[in-house]
């Protein structure tokens, strides 16, 4: 065999050994460190079963099976990541956004749809959402309860500077903004926009993490304060703490829910500031919360096996009896917030249901057994328009009010 055939043959070998590996890896049981956190269930292997509906769905499920698993597919996403975004600038990858100067947006769902408000939302779409308020709303006023709807924006409403240069907007004003615009204009909703006062606080700070979905410990402080700004006017003896209550202490963060999304929480160190009380703060958690949660709720109640879930449902207690009682259902933003608005109540539940919270953004029950005077419902400006429509269950819930009080008695926890 001549030089040229063996060179040609070697580089067939090394071809088809190549197209190989992955999938011999997947065989063998060989898998590499996981470099890629893509915030779902990946598919798992179907179970073979002789059945036609089973042998009919065999090959769908396995090829999603296959895409999903395939050996050193995380380290292959981590790599092309790598070079794109170091060679190849404001690509959307896993959906991360890669934007300028090292920002990262999340790009699932309709987030930038509705940013960019390419199809305005219709008199019939927000009057069904301000119907959906208005009941809740009218419910905790009937519990004796004051409602609070609060909207947390996405980084790019208070980044849109490092968006891509191709992520215009086609309106001017987002769902967001038409939503808000009409529940002032049409209902009594208190409505707590947060995007000013950290439009406002972006002058001195930075708010959000470059690398995270999330605002940082500042922007959390500061969507606390805007909260606290609303409450007080109902409970003015509640008084909000401020800055100077804290030392601000430097710290370098790793990584970030965007660059493990996209298999590159080692390629980002950034500084950030966290606050630290100078007073020990008074709120502490508890996980034993009552019967009522362990039978409605089972999955969701922490324990000490769970105990470190940021999701589910747990309460923060201060001890105090001249404080009021709060329900605060939310989503991942609220854990920058929790600290702080925590001291302001005797006791307050914390509510959120990961993946699902669209569909239990508000459970009247629960307000119906703890009786509170204060009722938050905080969502991601991203998930506002997909509030799930529970009117019905409001009302019924609201109808069965005094048997549900008489059946629970007066005893509370």
């Amino acid at each position: 065999m001549n030089a040229k055939k063996f060179s040609e043959l070697l580089i067939i070998t090394a071809f088809i050994a190549v197209i190989w590996l992955p999938t011999t890896s997947m065989v063998c049981g060989f898998k590499p460190t996981a470099a890629i956190d893509e915030k779902r269930t990946l598919a798992k292997l179907p179970q073979w079963k002789w059945e036609w509906k089973s042998i009919s769905e065999y090959p769908s499920k396995f090829a999603d099976y296959y895409s999903d698993n395939y050996g050193f597919r995380p380290q292959l996403i981590r790599t092309y990541n790598i070079i794109m975004t170091r060679y190849v600038k404001n690509v959307n990858r896993n959906n991360v956004l890669f934007g300028k100067n090292n920002w990262l947006y999340w790009s699932g769902g309709d987030a930038f749809d509705q940013y960019r408000s390419a199809a305005p939302l219709t008199d019939k779409d927000l009057r069904r959402m301000a119907t959906i308020l208005e009941e809740r709303q009218s419910f905790c006023q009937r519990m004796g309860a004051r409602y609070f709807f609060v909207i947390v924006p996405d980084k790019h409403s208070i980044y849109p500077e490092f968006l891509p240069e191709w992520m215009t907007k086609t309106n001017a004003k987002s769902h967001v903004d038409q939503l808000v615009e009409y529940l002032r204009a049409h209902t009594t909703v208190d409505v707590i926009d947060l995007r000013e006062p950290l439009l406002e606080a972006k002058k001195r700070f930075q708010v959000y993490f470059q690398t995270d979905t999330h605002w940082n410990e500042v922007g959390g402080f500061f969507g606390y304060r805007a909260i606290m700004e609303h409450i007080t006017r109902w409970f003015p003896r509640l008084k909000a703490m401020d800055l100077s209550d804290f030392d601000q202490k430097t710290v370098t963060i790793t990584g970030g829910d965007l660059a493990l999304l996209a298999g590159l929480k080692d390629q980002y160190s950034l500084p950030a500031i966290t606050l630290v009380p100078k007073r020990p703060p008074r709120a502490r958690k508890n996980m034993d919360i009552g019967k009522f949660y362990q039978e409605n709720f089972p999955k969701l109640v922490l324990n000490e096996k769970n105990k470190n879930m940021d999701f589910g449902i747990f309460a923060m207690e201060t001890g105090r009896r001249d404080l009021p009682r709060g329900v605060v259902f939310r989503d991942s933003f609220a854990n920058y917030f929790i600290p702080y608005l925590s001291e302001h109540f005797s006791r307050v539940i914390y509510y959120w249901v990961i993946h699902e919270s669209e569909k239990h953004d508000f459970q009247s029950n629960v307000v119906l057994y703890e009786r509170p005077s204060i009722v938050i419902n905080e969502m991601a400006e991203r998930t506002v328009v997909q509030m799930h429509d529970n009117t019905e269950e409001v009302k019924a819930s609201l109808r069965g009010m005094k048997a549900s009080l008489q059946k629970r008695g007066t005893v509370r926890p």
